[in-house]
């Protein structure tokens, strides 16, 4: 094992890492939420906890709330011994007001954005267009004058003589023509900014109603928001029952890994977040669910309507209860493990050496032109859910990892977001940095 627990098991095969009904998904699922586990007390950190208590602080300073663990040495200043003075700390909000200002601001921003098709083959067909679009120039350019001239010789032919509808519509599409062709410039200028390959007037057209129906200017400000007071921003991007979604994630049911070299969390090895749902969303979320599993679902449920005070979680700092009673804990765990391929070399029908990429069960075949097969590894994103007490649900290879062919060393998680301010240091919020003036405004 390493220092967080995590066997040395990640160069197995896909058939091993699928064996014994998917044994080796539970049990890195299991180690995760056992090491990393958020809000519930999972965590065998005590900074974790601490930057639990760090984050919430500033958010019941939104909402007007003062932790009073803060001002122990003003209103106990003698020591717990000697208790508090007579006064009682009060909330007066100056801090609320500027974090709105700077959320009405974000709001106001416009989300402008363009698809872009970068491959060869649209690279390809806008070098065309704009080809054709030159070619009809010049045609125009070069034929005009000789129609004007043909023009020209049939109205000394008429003397004269009224033109037919027929001769009168030609001159108007010479006009016509002659009006809507482009410059050398203004083609060159329509090809920039103009022109839209069909996929990505396709693109365009997914992605606007995408941004629809998941309200992204909505759920952008939410994150905002969630930065600036707990110095996180955090986004998942994933599938769910066959539609994509994006979601904001909460702070404080998140954990990750992420080195000081890296900005963004989905470069990071891990990741871990706690969701809190009614079982009925459960249900709706996993359509694989069995019978039995469903049953246990809801038992799980209403034992937690049912806990006593003395069957919860309760934090002694906080004095709350931190276990939420009528919800239950879903651990999605995503994390990078190993896959082996290999790059394949041959001789095509056409007798010319080729290479692809192939899976780790590909064997050579010789007899049919294969010259060389060399092997290696490259990260990959698995992903799994558990339910409560130990149903795990969705346990598979996180779809649509890979950006990019001439990269298959980048794969990123799909949680995405980016730390405040944690150069160095420990992340750092705007409302943090506003919490101490307000603590002296309180005091005075």
């Amino acid at each position: 094992m390493d220092d967080t627990g995590i066997k040395h098991t990640q160069r197995l095969s896909y058939k091993q890492k699928e064996a014994n009904g998917k044994k080796w998904y539970k049990d890195q699922i299991d180690l995760y939420v056992k090491e990393h586990g958020t809000y519930l007390g999972y965590s065998n950190f005590e900074e974790d906890v601490s930057e639990t208590r760090r984050m919430l602080t500033v958010y019941n300073l939104m909402n007007n709330i003062l932790d009073l663990e803060d001002f122990n040495y003003i209103c106990k200043p003698f020591g717990e011994e000697l208790g508090e003075l007579p006064a009682r700390m009060v909330n007066r909000d100056i801090f609320s007001s500027k974090i709105k200002a700077i959320l009405g601001m974000e709001m106001k921003t416009p989300f402008v954005w363009n698809a872009v098709a970068v491959n060869p083959e649209a690279t390809t067909r806008r070098e065309d267009t704009e080809y054709k679009l030159l070619k009809q120039y010049l045609v125009q350019k070069i034929m005009l004058p000789i129609e004007k001239e043909v023009r020209m010789r049939k109205q000394q032919e008429l003397q004269g003589r009224e033109l037919t509808p027929e001769e009168a519509q030609k001159l108007e599409q010479e006009i016509a023509e002659e009006m809507q062709a482009m410059t050398p410039e203004e083609i060159k200028k329509y090809m920039s900014r103009q022109y839209q390959d069909p996929s990505e007037v396709l693109a365009q057209q997914i992605l606007n109603y995408l941004t629809q129906k998941e309200d992204l200017d909505r759920k952008f400000n939410d994150g905002y928001k969630h930065g600036l007071l707990s110095a996180k921003e955090l986004y998942y991007v994933g599938i769910e029952n066959g539609d994509p979604v994006l979601k904001v994630v909460n702070p404080i049911r998140f954990s990750h890994d992420k080195t000081t070299d890296t900005y963004f969390i989905e470069e990071g090895e891990w990741a871990v977040c706690e969701y809190r749902m009614k079982p009925s969303a459960i249900v709706a979320k996993f359509p694989g669910l069995k019978d039995s599993e469903i049953d246990s679902i809801y038992e799980d449920y209403q034992h937690r309507i049912n806990m006593t005070n003395e069957e919860r979680i309760f934090d002694f700092e906080t004095e709350t209860y931190i276990d939420t009673a009528d919800t239950i804990p879903v651990f999605h765990v995503v994390w990078k493990s190993l896959r082996k391929v290999s790059i394949l070399t041959y001789l095509d029908e056409e007798e010319v050496v080729q290479k692809m990429l192939v899976d780790e069960s590909y064997v050579m075949r010789p007899e049919q032109g294969d010259i060389d097969l060399q092997s290696f590894y490259i990260p990959e994103v698995y992903e799994g859910y558990k339910i409560g007490n130990g149903i795990y649900q969705d346990m598979q290879v996180v779809a649509g990892q890979y950006k990019s062919l001439d990269n298959l060393y980048y794969c990123p998680l799909p949680y995405y977001g980016v730390i405040y301010d944690n150069t160095n240091s420990r992340p750092t919020s705007l409302g943090e940095r506003l919490k101490l003036y307000q603590y002296w405004y309180n005091i005075i």
